[in-house]
């Protein structure tokens, strides 16, 4: 199945919203804790030491 490619234009809403996703240093943590296996928010959100509804936005931004 072939992927899907998304153009962005630079400074639109879409690439901003993207861009604070990659950006955030928690984000980042909770797919590097995603890479073994798959995980429940609440496993990812106890693995991080952070709160679940942190674990939520995030995952929902991602």
């Amino acid at each position: 199945m072939p992927e899907e490619i998304v153009f962005l234009e630079p400074g639109g809403e879409q690439a901003q919203k993207i861009a604070r996703a990659m950006a955030s240093p928690t984000a980042g943590d909770l797919l590097k804790g995603m890479s073994d296996l798959p995980k429940s928010t609440t496993a990812l959100a106890e693995e991080l030491h952070i709160p679940l509804t942190t674990a939520k936005y995030h995952l929902g931004n991602l």
